[in-house]
Parts: C-alpha cells; sequence; structure tokens
C-alpha cells in the first residue's frame, strides 16, 4: 500500500473514531442544525479566498518578471491542490505539484518557482504569528478558556520558525541595501544572482556534497525570494494575508453560531489557529482527523459539548477543506476531459495528466 493511500486510511479512521466516540445519532441530531444557505454562502466566501491565493502568485510570478493571467494562476494553484491529494507518489509534496505546473507552462526557471513559493509562504506566516500570539494572549485573560501547556509549545514553535525566517529575509535585505550582498539593483537582480554565487563558478561547487549544494541551492533560494518583496509589496501581501487569516476562523464562528453555538469568538481564532498547528504534523492528508479532533476539543474546553464541538469541526472542514478538494477535482476533471475549452490552458491539463499518471503507476 502507498504511504499516500495509507494517510488517506489514517485520516478516514480518526474520523470515524471521532463520530463513534461523540455517537453518530447525537452527532447527526447536531448537524441537521446546520443552515444549507449560510454554508453555501460560506463556500462562497471561500472561492475568494482561493482567488487571493490564485492572485499572490500571480503578482509574485510578475514581480519575478513572468507574468501570467489571473485565469492561468487560479487553474494551476487548484490542479496542483488535487494532484497533491489525488497522487500516493511522496514526491509531491506540499506545493511541490504546483510549482511543477508552473515551471511546465511558464518560462519561469524551477529556482525562481521556488523563489516564488518562499516569498508566499514568507508573507503568509507573520500575519499568521501576530494573530496567533495575540489570540492566545487575549485567551490567556479569559477564566471560561484554558490554554494547555501543549498549545504554548506549539504556538511556541511555530513563531520561532517564523522568527528565524524573518531574521533570514531581514538579513538579505539589509546586505542588497548596503550593497554587500550580490545584488546591486533591481534591474540586475537576476542576472547578477546567475554568477555572483561564488560556489559553483570556479567549480568548487562541483566538489562539494550533496549538503554543500543543497545549503548554496537554499541561500540562492532564499535570496532571490528576498529581492521579490520590497517594502511596498511585503505591506501589501502582508494584508492580504492577515485578511485570510482572520476569515478563516470567522467561517468557523459563523458555523458555529448556526448550530446555535456561542462560545464567543475567542473560542473560534483559538480552536482554529491550534487545529490548523496541529494540522501540520504529516499525520493525514490536509489534517483529516486531527483538525477536526483538535477543534472540537478546544470547544470542549470552553464548556461546550463534545458533540457540538464535533459537529461545527465537521461542518466548517466542509466549508474550508472538502469545499476546495471537491472545486480543485471539478476543475482537474474539466482540464482532462474537455480538451478545446480552454485552450490556453492545455499545458496545464497535459502536465495535470503525466502528474496522476506517475502516481497511479
Amino acid at each position: 500500500m502507498r504511504r499516500k493511500h495509507l494517510l488517506w486510511l489514517v485520516g478516514i479512521a480518526l474520523l470515524a473514531g471521532l463520530t463513534v466516540a461523540a455517537g453518530w445519532r447525537e452527532l447527526s441530531t447536531a448537524l441537521r442544525r446546520g443552515n444549507p444557505l449560510v454554508l453555501l454562502a460560506l463556500c462562497g466566501v471561500q472561492v475568494i479566498t482561493l482567488g487571493v491565493v490564485a492572485y499572490q502568485w500571480q503578482y509574485l510570478l510578475d514581480r519575478a518578471g513572468t507574468g501570467v493571467s489571473f485565469r492561468l494562476a487560479a487553474v494551476v494553484t487548484l490542479a496542483g491542490t488535487f494532484v497533491e491529494s489525488a497522487t500516493p507518489s511522496s514526491k509531491l509534496g506540499g506545493m511541490a505539484a504546483t510549482v511543477y505546473l508552473f515551471e511546465r507552462t511558464t518560462d519561469a526557471a524551477y529556482d525562481t518557482l521556488s523563489s516564488v513559493l518562499l516569498a508566499q509562504k514568507y508573507v503568509s506566516l507573520p500575519p499568521l504569528a501576530v494573530l496567533v500570539v495575540g489570540t492566545v494572549a487575549v485567551a490567556v485573560t479569559r477564566t471560561d478558556v484554558t490554554v494547555s501547556s501543549g498549545a504554548y509549545a506549539a504556538v511556541g514553535g511555530f513563531v520561532g520558525v517564523v522568527a528565524v525566517l524573518s531574521v533570514l529575509f531581514s538579513l538579505l535585505r539589509r546586505r542588497k541595501r548596503d550593497g554587500s550582498g550580490p545584488v546591486a539593483s533591481e534591474e540586475s537582480t537576476v542576472d547578477e544572482y546567475s554568477t555572483a554565487e561564488p560556489i559553483a563558478a570556479d567549480g568548487a561547487g562541483q566538489e562539494a556534497g550533496p549538503l554543500s549544494r543543497g545549503i548554496s541551492t537554499f541561500r540562492s533560494v532564499l535570496r532571490e525570494a528576498g529581492t521579490l518583496l520590497d517594502r511596498r509589496s511585503r505591506y501589501w501581501l502582508y494584508a492580504l494575508a492577515f485578511l485570510l487569516w482572520v476569515v478563516y476562523p470567522l467561517k468557523i464562528y459563523v458555523v458555529a453560531v448556526t448550530l446555535g453555538v456561542d462560545a464567543g469568538v475567542t473560542v473560534a481564532f483559538v480552536g482554529t489557529y491550534l487545529a490548523y498547528l496541529v494540522s501540520l504534523a504529516p499525520i493525514s492528508p490536509g489534517g483529516t482527523g486531527t483538525f477536526e479532533g483538535t477543534l472540537a476539543l478546544v470547544y470542549v474546553a470552553a464548556g461546550v459539548p463534545f458533540v457540538d464541538g464535533l459537529s461545527i469541526a465537521l461542518l466548517g472542514r466542509v466549508v474550508t477543506f472538502w469545499f476546495p478538494l471537491a472545486l480543485s477535482a471539478a476543475t482537474t476533471g474539466l482540464l482532462l476531459t474537455v480538451d478545446d475549452a480552454v485552450p490556453s490552458l492545455q499545458g496545464v491539463a497535459e502536465t495535470t495528466g503525466e502528474l496522476l499518471g506517475r502516481g497511479s503507476g
């Protein structure tokens, strides 16, 4: 059995275990309290969220000198999401499928796309770190919300990673301003990066081991990612990311209110962010089971019955995970079955079909 298949089974088993713990009849009764129209509206908000993510890619690709249409950026990000979920290949982890799709459908080099990916992730993390710390700080002041030591450890570890990445980017930008780095101007960024590193210029890179070459490549990608983000673009993308991370728990809060559970906005924010951090662990695809369990337990800690907390988590995930997955599957299916529907996207269709075939082979 392939690893990806095994992880899906783990996720399904976790969901089944949670359902048994809550009681199927009680959970079914709680879920029926949900308003389909509200869920449909939240799915509309989720579409806007996906559009913002596609815009981030389009914006950064444009700054990297590879202009793409918004339609291409949106289709590639959706197709990459589906490929990552559908293929059992362990080689296509994280956003690797999206990077590969962009490489095959644009004239951008792989290193450039890796830098765009790193920049896109970087601008998403500091706003989340600020929101997580702020939310936990507010929760600590409340007597009806208990924050465990495990939650502090998760938040501390995440903030530490973000801080290290931020320091690296800050140092690279400072070197650029001081003229001590390999970049003297924005216009010559790409050319100078291709020749400034002495590691491979004199043949030393060929003698270096895999670790040295890996470090050199990472430094090059990190440095180029730093040049994509000047102050104006950085704060613009920060603002977009901040908006996305605020809307995320608000969707969970709306689901909770729809189900007749109003434990407060703070609980929704704490639960969503902690569940997201836990779901980053490579236990199941998309955090299936771990996200729902963590969010339900946070609501339980706030005095909500477990069945109600789990129903909030399940319906919230319908909006934030299963609906985007179904949308990406439909988009991919359209690309693969309707050959002449969008001729300009046939490169995406061919590459997606190749990845899916490789994953199932």
